[in-house]
């Protein structure tokens, strides 16, 4: 044993063992070149990392975490390594720059490619300093000093407030289902970047000559503070203005993109508000840009044409619109359109191109647009192309015109409660359209991508005109109510035009062309040439009055049943759900599917395996008798229980090769199971006093197919290997049938 080596092995396993410890320790004994201290119940410590103190911070009930110097993160390599904050700590800048902050814990699924949400934090941010990035991936921040290069919150839920420091850029941007809010009560913001969330400003001193204020979706609200420089560029969303003082405002993009609205500073006042000039006089705000105003409540508007004929502001109609003709009982304004959000904000337009238009671009929450005035016409195209989700409500209304509404680029357009007339088409270019049932007449739809799901589940239509013929386009239109004067397919060859049918629906033949009989149902599934003339069809709720036995299909709507089922008197039915009762009183039920759930039958009945499978048959029922007949497979059959006596029997096939196979039999109580036909691998005779020969007919013995000849059991209560039976009587000596019991290897048993 070499002594020297193993000590120096040792020695340098102790120090490296110290280095670790000490790396984990808090540092609070080296007072030069620590980053951070943490201030917790009243004892400060030290740390030589950010990471270790934030580490030691989140697990602190509340903490304060104090930077000795200015902090540059590393480049981490995944998540798990990022310093996020999730405990309750307030941040005490001291005077010194930090790249990057984190509150809130998430991690990156590479699989899925999400991000996924972890502990949430609550972080204060005090003291002079600055932080380049401040992030809320979710939880709680108050900022109250400090300079910050740009906070956002994106991720999920979260809540910012700002009462003072300053904020070079504040980004919010709600994600799915998750709502971000921020309230700025002091401090200053000098660049805004909205998107679906909720900020408010109450007081501070924002805005920068060289920024744009974005608000792109979501809503802003500005009731106090001073504001340098206000440049909105306005996308969508919702913006109230109802008090605050403003060097400049303007909604003027002083760019040329149609992205860009540009909606007159009066249309976004608050109720009962103006602007009022630095003499005390009021300012008209029927502009787009306005300098050295203030906004003042408690001023009365006198409307003419919608505006304020003082100070300029827009009618709102909020509350005040006869939905009848769609005047404003206010301003007296005739109304065409209103525009509800999910989070319950509402716009009104004088046009209903307007209403449309004013939909923020990739909006995530579906948005009603309410029709206002009867027979709006559209005679140019209008494109629904911005990644949206309009739910269009007629409101007992017409929309008409010679033009087409395509929904194209992602976009869906749901119509409902009222009349489209049937000059207009809506055209499925690329985005989803439902029609409910709810409209009377929908003119004509037409289906130029494979790509569009379209529903349609009522309503009279002049035309359904689609782009293809293949059934795998077709599927995705849905078809459960409505009729159609015209079908017809720009498509060549073939078309099975019961593809486009919704589950349990079917196509009434009206004209009687294509069924035979005015009034009859159209056969699914049936094939007819692309130009065939598809007329006078209806979409009927489909009674299933005929099947298909051999399918297990229902002729009219091509829907799947698991069983037919015939009583004793002859009464036939049709089921997709096969229930314990169906199996008893002389039933007859012949299988349509495989089951792979256990049959358990209640009394008497008769089971066509009909090709098919069952995992497990189990007949206790006393004195019952259990008819198999077809073919095909059950897995395992159990007979019989204690004193409870059942029977099976089996019914021969006419052809050899098509029989019924039980791989495991177990008999647990029979009297009169004489079987003469079956395929077993697998069979146990429980009852005492009681062989497997005894379950034979007589007549009737059990044949060995890997040997090729007649077994007998004998005395033997269970056998296993490839049996059938025989209808041969063989009497064989004693001795002669105890050798062939003894070599054979039995793995199976087939009785025929």
């Amino acid at each position: 044993m070499n002594t020297k080596i193993t000590l120096k092995k040792r020695i340098l396993s102790v120090l490296l063992t110290l280095i670790l410890v000490l790396s984990m320790v808090p540092l609070s004994a080296f007072a030069a070149g620590n980053a951070a201290a943490v201030t917790a119940g009243g004892k400060t410590t030290e740390f030589a990392t950010y990471d270790l103190a934030v580490a030691y911070a989140n697990q602190q009930e509340s903490c304060t975490l104090k930077l000795l110097e200015n902090i540059v993160s590393p480049q981490y390599e995944d998540t798990d390594s990022i310093p996020f904050i999730t405990g309750n700590v307030t941040l005490d800048l001291n005077g010194k720059e930090i790249d990057a902050v984190d509150v809130g814990a998430v991690s990156y699924d590479e699989e899925t490619d999400e991000t996924v949400k972890g502990a949430s934090g609550t972080l204060t941010v005090t003291g002079d300093g600055s932080v380049d990035y401040l992030t809320v991936n979710h939880g709680t921040l108050t900022l109250n000093g400090g300079t910050v290069e740009e906070l956002s919150a994106n991720s999920f839920a979260a809540a910012v407030g700002i009462t003072g420091g300053t904020v070079k850029k504040l980004s919010l941007s709600s994600s799915g289902d998750e709502k971000i809010t921020a309230a700025v009560s002091g401090g200053s913001v000098q660049v805004l970047n909205l998107d679906d969330a909720a900020v408010s400003f109450t007081g501070g001193n924002h805005g920068l000559k060289t920024g744009n204020w974005a608000i792109n979706s979501g809503t802003l609200n500005i009731s106090g503070g001073s504001y340098s420089t206000l440049n909105f560029l306005v996308v969508g969303g919702n913006i109230c203005l109802s008090g605050g003082e403003f060097g400049y405002i303007s909604t003027d993009p002083k760019m040329a993109s149609s992205e860009y609205k540009k909606p007159i500073l009066g249309s976004i006042l608050g109720d009962n508000c103006a602007f009022y000039g630095t003499d005390g006089s009021i300012v008209n705000a029927d502009a787009l840009t306005l300098e050295n105003v203030r906004i003042i409540t408690n001023h009365e508007h006198t409307y003419k044409d919608g505006k304020c004929t003082t100070c300029g502001a827009s009618c709102n109609h909020k509350g005040k619109v006869n939905y009848s003709d769609g005047v404003c009982e206010t301003c007296g304004t005739q109304l065409e359109a209103e525009v509800k959000y999910e989070n319950g904000t509402s716009s009104y337009f004088d046009s209903f191109i307007s209403a449309i238009d004013s939909v923020p671009h990739g909006m995530k929450d579906a948005v009603t647009v309410y029709l206002l005035k009867d027979f709006y016409r559209i005679d140019d195209d209008l494109y629904l192309a911005n990644n949206n989700k309009i739910n269009l409500n007629l409101n007992a209304k017409v929309l008409s015109g010679n033009g087409k509404i395509v929904v194209e680029n992602g976009s869906s357009l749901t119509l409902a409660g009222g009349d489209i007339d049937k000059s207009l088409t809506v055209e499925a270019a690329g985005g989803d359209v439902t029609i409910e049932d709810t409209c009377s007449n929908i003119g004509n739809i037409s289906v130029t991508s494979a790509d569009s799901a379209v529903s349609i589940k009522g309503g009279n239509a002049e035309r359904l005109s689609l782009a293809f013929t293949d059934t795998k386009s077709l599927k995705n239109v849905k078809l459960s109510g409505g009729k159609f004067k015209y079908i017809s397919f720009n498509g060549s060859g073939t078309v099975a035009v019961t593809d486009m049918l919704e589950a349990g629906y079917a196509f009434k033949d009206n004209k009687g062309t294509l069924s035979g009989k005015a009034g009859s149902l159209m056969s699914y599934g049936v094939l007819w040439p692309a130009n065939t003339y598809f007329a006078e069809f209806e979409v009927v709720k489909c009674d299933h009055g005929e099947a298909n036995d051999r399918l297990g299909s229902c002729n009219f709507c091509g829907k799947i049943y698991k069983a037919k089922i015939t009583d004793k008197n002859g009464a036939v039915r049709y089921t997709d759900e096969l229930q314990e009762t169906d199996f008893a009183d002389g039933n007859t039920v012949v299988l349509f599917s495989d089951i792979s759930d256990r049959i358990i039958p209640k009394g008497d009945c008769t089971i066509d395996l009909n090709g098919h499978s069952v995992s497990l048959i189990s007949f206790i029922v006393q004195d019952g008798t259990l008819t198999l007949k077809g073919y095909g497979t059950v897995i395992s059959f159990i007979l019989g229980y204690q004193d409870i006596a059942s029977t099976l029997a089996i019914e021969p096939t006419t052809s050899s090769d098509k029989t019924i196979t039980i791989k495991n039999l177990s008999v647990n109580n029979t009297v009169d199971t004489k079987l003469t036909c079956g395929n077993f691998k697998y069979i146990e005779v429980k009852k005492a006093y009681f062989s497997v020969n005894d379950l034979l007919a007589d007549g009737y013995s059990f044949y060995n197919e890997t040997w090729g000849q007649l077994y007998y059991a004998g005395n033997a209560t269970s056998i296993r290997g490839e049996y059938h039976i025989e209808n041969t009587i063989i009497h064989l000596p004693r001795e002669q049938a105890e050798n062939i019991n003894a070599a054979a290897d039995l793995h199976a048993i087939t009785i025929r």
